[in-house]
Order: C-alpha cells, then sequence, then structure tokens
C-alpha cells in the first residue's frame, strides 16, 4: 500500500501528479535566514479544472497561513492540467530555487505550487520571527473526495488592503496622520500647547486674557481698556446680561420690552455709535425708596439707571471686573463671580465647627454705598485701570444727578445703590480694609490670626476665640474704617457668643448640641422674620388670584413664590421651618377653593395633601429637599423607605391630612 507523505498537498483535480523531478519529497528546500535559523518555503496549493474534476472536491492552502507568511503582493501565472491558473495573493517567488518538474516555473508536476525564495522571517506587522505552519495533509491526490476540514476548501487568495515594502514587513495605513508619519520614520512635527481659550466665547477669551495679564503682574495698570468696552461683542453680552436681570424703566420712562419692539440691532448700534465718537453722557438716575424687610417704617434708597446706562455699565464691568478679581481676597463674598452668600455662610460654619472661633462680633458698614468718598474711589480704581476715558465714565456716572419726586440733585458722595457697577466698586474700595486686616491689622500683631474676617459686600462678622480678642478686633477695625470715612452702624453691630445666636444674611446662626448625638455643632436656619414675610406673601398672592379662574393659575403663583424662597434656605438646616411654610401654604389653597366653591368650612376634610400636591401641583419644600429634587442637576426622585414615618408625621405625599 502506498504510503501519504505528510508533506504532500492532495490535489483533488486535474491529472494524476508526475514525478517531482530533483526533489524526491516534492517540496522546496528550506534556506537559510541571516541569522542561521532554518526557514521552510511557503507551500501554496492550487487546483484548477482539468479532466474527470469534481468541481467540488478543490483543495487549497489555508488563508490564515498564506496572509501571515505574505510578505509582498504578486502576481503569477501559470498552467495546471493544461488550464491556465491565474494566482494572485501576498506571495513571494523565485523560479531558481524551485524543484525540476514538468510544469511551468514554481509549480510542480503534482500541481503543487512552491515558495523558494529566502524566508525574511517577517511577521504581518513588521520583522520578527516566522510563523509558518506545516503543509496541510490529506487523502491520495485524485481520489475525489470531498474535503474534511473548511480549510481544506478552495479560497483564492486577495490582494492584501494595505501596503507593503520588501524588508518592512506590513504597513498599516490606518491611525491619525502623526501615527502614520510615526511608523513612517519621518521626524514629529512641532505641536504648542493647546489653546486654554478654544471654543470660549469671544467676550469670555477677552475676560480671560485680561485674568491672567493681571494676575501675571500685581502692579500693572491697564491704559488702553475703551476700545473693548466699545466693541459690538462686549456691547450685545452687556445686553444679554441686563434683560436677564429685568428691573423696571429708568428716568426715561424706556424699558426692555419696548427697546425689544422697536430692534435691539438698532439700540445697540447708536450705543456703539456713541462710545465711540466719545459723545456718551449718563441720563440721571431715578430713585425709588423700598421698604426694608423686616423693619416696618424704614426704607431703603435704590437708584435706577436707564436701559441705555445700565448697557453701557455692564459693558465697562465686563472689561474691568477680571483685572479687580485677581487681587480681591479671599474673605471677600458679596457681588463676586462664583461666589455667593451661601459661600459666606459655609465659611463662618467651617471656622465655628473646625477653629471653635465662638465669640462672633456682627458688624454693619452705616451708610456705605452712600458715603463712600468719590475721589478716595476713583483712586481706589486707578489702582489697576488708568485709561483715562474709562475713568472718565465712572467719574460721570458718580456725578449724575438723582431724580428723586420730581427733584434732580447732585451727589458729591457715594455710588448709587441699585446700579451695575456699583458693587463693583464697593469692592474695589473695601478692598484696603480687607488687605489691611488679613496682612497683620493695624498694628501688626496679625488680624486674622485674632479674628478670622468674613465680609459680604457692607455686612461684616468677625470671630474669636475668646471674649477679649473679639473687642481687640472690634476696636482695631473701627480704627481701619477710619480712613476710609466709613464707620459702623452701632444699632445693628453686636458683640455675642455663638450659643446666642447671630444673624447673618438672612440666616439665623446658633451653636447647639445635636439631638440625636449631643455633639455640639453650628446651626444655621433662615431667619424667623424671613418665615413670616414668606407666608404674608403666599397670603397676599393667593388673594391676588381671582375665584372665576382656574386653581392651576393659583398653583402656579404659589409654586413661584416658594421656589424663589426655598432656593436660598434650602442649603441650610430648614426642615422644620420648610414644613411650617408647606403647612401655610396648603392652608391657603384650601381656604381659596372653598371660597371658589362656596364651602363654609376650611376645607381639612375636603382637599388632603395628597390632592393638593400630587393632583394639583403644589410644591412641596420638605419633600423636595430631602430627595434633592431642588438641587442643581439633580434628578427627581421618590422619597426613600427611612423617611416613609416623616411624610406620615409631617403630612408629606399623602400621610395624614394637615
Amino acid at each position: 500500500m502506498k504510503e501519504t507523505n505528510p508533506d504532500r498537498l492532495p490535489v483533488r483535480s486535474g491529472s494524476p501528479p508526475s514525478g517531482s523531478g530533483g526533489n524526491p519529497e516534492g517540496r522546496s528546500e528550506g534556506t537559510k535566514a541571516p541569522g542561521g535559523r532554518e526557514q521552510l518555503a511557503l507551500p501554496l496549493v492550487a487546483a484548477g479544472p482539468g479532466a474527470g474534476a469534481n468541481p467540488r472536491a478543490v483543495t487549497q492552502v489555508n488563508r490564515v497561513s498564506v496572509v501571515r507568511t505574505a510578505s509582498r503582493e504578486i502576481s503569477v501565472g501559470g498552467t495546471v492540467g493544461g488550464d491556465p491558473l491565474e494566482v494572485r495573493g501576498s506571495l513571494t517567488s523565485s523560479p531558481s530555487t524551485t524543484g525540476g518538474g514538468d510544469g511551468p516555473a514554481g509549480v510542480k508536476a503534482d500541481g503543487t505550487w512552491r515558495d523558494t525564495r529566502l524566508g525574511t522571517g517577517e511577521t504581518r506587522r513588521g520583522p520578527g520571527t516566522s510563523r509558518e505552519r506545516p503543509p496541510i495533509t490529506g487523502d491520495e491526490p485524485g481520489s475525489g473526495e470531498r474535503p474534511r476540514r473548511e480549510s481544506e476548501q478552495a479560497v483564492v487568495p486577495i490582494a492584501s488592503r494595505c501596503s507593503t515594502t520588501p524588508g518592512e514587513g506590513r504597513a498599516c495605513t490606518s491611525g491619525t496622520p502623526a501615527m502614520q508619519e510615526a511608523r513612517a520614520g519621518l521626524p514629529a512635527r512641532a505641536q504648542g500647547p493647546p489653546d486654554p481659550d478654544g471654543g470660549l466665547p469671544s467676550v469670555r477669551v477677552l475676560q480671560r486674557r485680561l485674568y491672567r495679564a493681571a494676575k501675571a503682574d500685581s502692579r500693572r495698570t491697564f491704559g488702553v481698556l475703551y476700545d473693548k468696552v466699545s466693541r459690538r461683542d462686549v456691547l450685545e453680552e452687556a445686553w444679554q446680561r441686563v434683560k436677564a436681570a429685568g428691573g423696571g424703566p429708568g428716568a426715561d420712562g424706556q424699558s426692555v420690552e419696548a427697546i425689544e419692539a422697536a430692534g435691539v440691532g438698532e439700540f445697540l448700534d447708536h450705543v456703539e455709535a456713541e462710545l465711540r465718537a466719545k459723545e456718551y453722557r449718563p441720563e440721571v438716575v431715578l430713585r425709588r425708596h423700598i421698604p426694608k424687610p423686616g423693619k416696618p417704617g424704614q426704607t431703603r434708597p435704590l437708584g435706577i439707571p436707564t436701559i441705555r446706562d445700565r448697557v453701557v455699565q455692564m459693558a465697562v464691568k465686563l472689561v474691568i471686573e477680571p483685572l479687580f478679581e485677581t487681587d480681591f481676597l479671599p474673605c471677600s463674598y458679596g457681588f463676586r463671580p462664583r461666589r455667593s452668600a451661601h459661600d459666606a455662610m459655609r465659611d463662618i460654619r467651617s471656622v465655628l465647627w473646625q477653629q471653635r472661633k465662638l465669640w462672633v462680633c456682627d458688624l454693619d458698614l452705616k451708610a456705605c454705598f452712600d458715603t463712600i468718598p468719590h475721589d478716595k474711589l476713583v483712586e481706589a480704581v486707578r489702582r489697576r485701570v488708568s485709561d483715562p476715558w474709562v475713568l472718565r465714565l465712572i467719574r460721570r456716572w458718580l456725578k449724575a444727578g438723582v431724580l428723586d419726586e420730581g427733584v434732580v440733585t447732585e451727589p458729591e458722595m457715594g455710588t448709587p445703590q441699585g446700579g451695575v457697577l456699583s458693587p463693583l466698586l464697593a469692592n474695589a474700595y473695601l478692598h484696603a480694609l480687607d488687605a489691611a486686616w488679613l496682612a497683620g491689622g493695624q498694628d501688626g500683631r496679625g488680624g486674622e490670626k485674632r479674628a478670622h474676617l468674613v465680609r459680604y459686600a457692607d455686612d461684616l462678622v468677625l470671630l474669636s476665640r475668646t471674649e477679649g480678642l473679639a473687642r481687640e478686633s472690634l476696636r482695631e477695625l473701627c480704627t481701619l474704617l477710619e480712613p476710609l470715612g466709613l464707620r459702623l452702624n452701632e444699632d445693628k453691630s453686636r458683640l455675642v457668643h455663638a450659643r446666642d445666636g447671630f444673624e447673618f444674611l438672612g440666616f439665623h446662626v446658633r451653636w447647639v448640641p445635636s439631638d440625636r448625638t449631643g455633639r455640639m455643632f453650628p446651626l444655621w436656619r433662615p431667619r424667623k422674620a424671613a418665615v413670616q414675610r414668606i407666608k404674608a406673601r403666599l397670603k397676599q398672592r393667593a388673594k391676588s388670584v381671582p375665584l372665576g379662574a382656574v386653581a392651576g393659575e393659583l398653583i402656579r403663583v404659589m409654586n413661584m413664590t416658594l421656589d424663589g424662597w426655598s432656593g436660598y434656605f434650602r442649603y441650610s438646616n430648614a426642615t422644620p421651618d420648610f414644613i411650617k411654610v408647606d403647612r401655610f401654604a396648603r392652608a391657603q389653597v384650601r381656604i381659596w377653593l372653598c371660597r371658589k366653591h362656596r364651602y363654609r368650612d376650611q376645607g381639612w376634610h375636603r382637599y388632603d395633601g395628597l390632592f393638593l400636591h400630587r393632583t394639583l401641583g403644589l410644591r412641596c419644600l420638605v419633600r423636595d429637599v430631602r430627595s434633592g429634587a431642588c438641587s442643581p442637576n439633580a434628578e427627581r426622585r421618590s422619597p426613600s423607605v427611612s423617611r416613609v414615618r416623616e411624610n406620615r408625621t409631617h403630612g408629606s405625599m399623602g400621610g395624614r391630612r394637615t
């Protein structure tokens, strides 16, 4: 019986194989690589149509082994059994090293293709060790049997999609241009650092550049700023901010709605032309007296500039605010970007909790906005701004007349409280107080070491460890205020211990023990006056809705009032106060519904909390705060299981009727 050669590949079509010529084994000789390692030549079996051939019984080399050992693309033509054969693939050939036979160069008489070119030991992705596999074995050639494995079926090699270079292996063309250049050995192109202002609006880019320039040199003054104030993009941004802030018309009676009806573009064109021609003159400021919250009979004067003046003031603020922000100290929180009253309260709470500075000086500057000297204020601005045209604008705003009950007066000091630029000017003026306190105080003994300063515009708090240090700090602060022409308001300023509590920025802060652990902690919650004001406002809003309106209108008005009030106080320990406000709001809605439907009772049994909150949609402050629905970037979620008892106790979302 004839033995099957394991190194031979069967041919299942065509004429019987003839002798192999000079190579009795029917394969090409192994070659030596430059490293001295013997490598086998790449085998390939190609079958063509011949006499008695079974069209389904064809055999070919495994595609994977062909691709792995390929070094470059070739195109070879030949015949097997008298029929032409065209083979295209990632192969190389060398007829000079192929064994003898009756077929053309590189094709054996038995139809077996042998590659006898010197091996390079290259893999698909570059130079390396050859991963050739032994030839695929099978049954006797010409037996006509069907191939048993998929790898024995006929597969025509196709051209590679990746370009190859002799001696360099397979060169992949995917990836970024920088990666392709690195593969090709080209020198890397110089790349600068990424642009920190890329993708930002033009006004924001201007502010960031001014901020970096001022931060680099604390003594630098900027003398060319007026051209930036008159830029169209700056004026457009100023208009958007003034529009978002709202407010009524000034002395000229022109409102935001009237400007939009006439055309915002035309309005901004007129303002830009006046600024570029240096013909801009501010109008008089309309003074209105508003009642002070919690103080019956007392009013606060409020200056209202015209819409045109507000836009120009906002444009100046957009340009010069980054210059002063580099100098402002961490103890200042009022009217600054990315700082709020809640940040000031957190600072006070952390000092009380961590440093145990429990002696508090609650201070207030008397008529700060109305008593600032104009010449000293301009000198404070001149520390950073030396542009004469910008300084002229500020002087004209300070000297602008005030229209009060039909009488125009020219102020000699102060900046109008209510102007767009007034808070920034006040912070620039009071920066000298912050710098002197943090630098060591009046006597150089260290003001911050004796008392921690927290300032929000003209409201200040000093936190000390002992009563003696608190009194020394208070006297020192009064000494620092004298050169600025300011003094404390004796009626609002006091020295207390944190156990007795103090009020700051609408919150009541007190050092109390915890009901759960007994440990002392700073509790901050809304003032009692704030709770009373929101109740009075809710009652007034409920009465303002006519009985002929639908209930949805009442709910909309009530929710707007509740959202605005709770949005400020929800960061504190306000749950007990929110419970009271929720009960009062439900009572007002029940009274309105009973009046609408002419019921004689107050609706306690007719309209329960489930109906008011879920059906009508009345805002429930306790539920929203506990579930986190009011927090920024938080999704509304249902109350957790641990809150079920509290919800039932307080009548929230289907608990007992309250």
